[in-house]
């Protein structure tokens, strides 16, 4: 036996309702990206010794400095087309966009 199950999309309204509270809610993540990168910055000039490494009770502020180091992809199949292709890693993903 065969059951059909029907999904009705919602109003606009509902829609219009959630979407707006996303970007709200995109909105306050922003500002308080902001506040918290403006509080580490401020953190981090507090650290002045050589070591880069300040202890204050059970806390503790490090500053490390990291080096990446990536390929040019570019330059890398401009110079070495086949050589690149060789090497190449395609990956698939969603994109979600929201305005």
């Amino acid at each position: 036996m065969d059951v059909e199950i029907k999904v009705e999309r919602p109003k606009n309204k509902v829609v219009n309702e959630k979407i707006e509270a996303y970007l709200a809610l995109k909105k306050q993540i922003a500002e308080l990206t902001k506040q918290l990168d403006t509080q580490k910055e401020e953190l981090r000039s507090y650290v002045t010794s050589s070591d880069n490494k300040l202890y204050v009770d059970e806390h503790s502020i490090t500053v490390k400095i990291c080096t990446r180091s990536t390929v040019d992809t570019k330059a890398l199949q401009a110079a070495h087309p086949k050589l690149a292709e060789k090497f190449m890693r395609n990956t698939t993903y969603e994109t979600v966009v929201i305005k």
